[in-house]
């Protein structure tokens, strides 16, 4: 399975964790792909030029509006691009951002749509889920997930039939990319024996898309 690893080539901190989990992967067998991201500035002229809008999605029943910040509109459009990629290679894909501390390989399970293979350590949503950092004698496998969006987006499988209701459902709009990556697009699962999880700022890691 082709693996990418988003990050920012002109920011230094992202070179320092993109090249570490370059090697920690590898050390699980895992040969994963730098993919420069987007930055904030060129997705604005992007946007402009591809008259994308941002779109409002419902979380908790509630309406909520994609954020305006440059670092968001980046974000989102370095994984769509990659759901593009998925798409043209017609196979699944994993996908990392810089920031995840790897606790394990990845051990392969039948799955729907897309399955997640880190949690974003930051929200309270991910707490439940950290268990599944530990040690297991359990059989690997997909558990249901019932929240309405991703966990973050810090690390994913997603199959190309999946990345094409992504690409349809946002051909000219976006929104935040974790909660454009919902059940009411596309079937969530998240692995039993989670590969990793998102870097703190406690432990260095300053995010991008501020």
């Amino acid at each position: 399975m082709k693996s990418f690893i988003i990050y920012l080539s002109k920011i230094e901190n992202s070179r320092f964790f993109a090249k570490k989990l370059l090697q920690d992967l590898r050390s699980v067998n895992i040969e994963a792909n730098l993919f420069e991201g987007t930055y904030g500035l060129e997705a604005i002229e992007i946007f402009e030029k591809e008259n994308r809008k941002v779109c409002d999605l419902l979380y908790k029943g509630r309406p909520i509006s994609g954020s305006e910040k440059p670092g968001h509109k980046g974000c989102f459009y370095s994984h769509y691009r990659l759901w593009q990629k998925c798409l043209e290679l017609n196979e699944p894909i994993m996908i990392f951002e810089d920031d995840v501390k790897l606790y394990r390989g990845y051990e392969e399970i039948e799955f729907q749509d897309v399955l997640m293979i880190s949690v974003c350590t930051e929200w309270k949503i991910s707490k439940p889920f950290l268990s599944l950092l530990e040690d297991s004698d359990e059989p690997a496998k997909a558990l249901p997930y019932d929240g309405e969006c991703m966990i973050g987006t810090s690390g994913y499988i997603i199959k190309p039939h999946a990345a094409k209701k992504l690409l349809d459902t946002y051909h000219n709009s976006y929104s935040n990319v974790d909660h454009c990556m919902n059940q009411n697009v596309i079937k969530i699962e998240i692995h039993n024996k989670l590969m990793g999880r998102s870097l703190t700022e406690l432990e260095g890691k300053k995010s991008l898309t501020k």
